[in-house]
């Protein structure tokens, strides 16, 4: 630890990422906030004011990723495979389980070192719906813990409508800096390219086989993933005080 951060010079190892995880304590946000980010809470407009007016980054995101329920199915393999995070210059151990109460790191590349950022999976709602939106949906948030970079939460979900659509949804409430909320939504591009090829590797993994869909996969990458939906709200990094 250097600073009150975890620091590597190589791509951090499984064992030094659980060497970080030991040594990372509790989470380093205020209690009040734990679970800020779970669906029960996140359309809580009171909250979500206090959680600007002390400092939090609240963003929103909403992917269009295609419809039915193989898509869906898809979608949510690639969320528990961490897929969203197979970027190049940031991974998570894609043999992490999402289970409540697992810990993990989020592994980025600085200009040097690699900085490991431990959180913990504070929920996950894996839900389907015979009446009402969503049709089915799946999600987990995790909590920074001491020695990550950031303090606060963020959830990653994937939800089937009522009109057969299939979105990734991303929530975060995060206290960040100007420059890392502009860092943070250039990695939200890149994830929804993660989620789309993972998607198209699996629809072609059944046409065509496995070792063509990974080369396919790969193409798509590269094309930065066709076109897709995406809203994005107002959020709090637009007001004065970050």
């Amino acid at each position: 630890m250097v600073g009150g951060l975890f620091l590597s010079f190589g791509r951090p190892t499984r064992q030094q990422q659980k060497a970080c995880i030991a040594r990372s304590g509790g989470f380093n946000y205020d209690p009040k906030f734990h679970g800020a980010s779970s669906p029960l809470r996140s359309s809580l407009g009171d909250e979500e004011e206090a959680l600007s007016k002390s400092g939090f980054f609240v963003n929103r995101a909403r992917v269009l990723l295609g419809a039915g329920p193989r898509t869906f199915d898809l979608a949510k393999s690639a969320l528990v495979s961490w897929k969203h995070f197979g970027l190049g210059w940031t991974f998570v151990d894609p043999e992490t389980p999402v289970e409540k109460g697992e810990r993990f790191c989020v592994c980025v590349k600085e200009v040097i070192p690699w900085l490991m950022m431990p959180l913990q999976i504070a929920y996950v709602r894996d839900e389907i719906s015979g009446r009402g939106p969503p049709k089915a949906s799946f999600g987990f948030g995790s909590g920074t813990l001491q020695g990550h970079l950031l303090a606060g939460e963020e959830r990653f979900s994937i939800e089937r409508d009522e009109n057969d659509e299939v979105c990734w949804l991303n929530r975060q409430k995060l206290l960040l800096r100007r420059k890392a909320v502009a860092a943070s939504k250039e990695a939200k591009e890149e994830q929804r390219v993660m989620l789309l090829a993972a998607i198209a590797e699996g629809w072609l993994a059944v046409e065509v086989g496995e070792q063509k869909a990974v080369a396919a996969r790969e193409q798509w990458r590269d094309l930065g993933a066709g076109e897709s939906a995406i809203e994005e709200e107002k959020s709090s990094d637009d007001k004065e005080g970050l």
